[in-house]
């Protein structure tokens, strides 16, 4: 993407503090994410398999599942665990993920 499809602005690339440098629109003020046909979801499960992680996103009140979007050359095992650190700030939780 080299401009934003609200405005035509030429886009900079601009650190974002979790997602790495991104397509940044200066007229428009916001981050231009690139959009991929492939994403993924997850319920992840306590280790007694009573409950499931549930998160909040961008300040809003309801509850989701972990999900988000695979990048370009990112194997969906690689996005599931990459979702789930960015989300809960772990680097360990992925170790059990695709053990069963």
């Amino acid at each position: 993407m080299k401009f934003c499809s609200a405005c035509g602005n030429a886009l900079i690339m601009k650190k974002h503090e979790h997602e790495g440098c991104i397509p940044y629109c200066t007229t428009c003020q916001k981050y231009i994410f690139p959009q991929f046909n492939t994403a993924v979801s997850l319920v992840a499960l306590s280790p007694d398999e009573k409950q499931i992680l549930l998160i909040q996103q961008y300040g809003k009140q309801r509850n989701v599942l972990v999900a988000g979007y695979v990048n370009q050359k990112e194997s969906v095992e690689d996005a599931v665990c990459r979702e789930m650190q960015e989300e809960i700030g772990s680097k360990g939780c992925c170790i059990s993920l695709f053990e069963k």
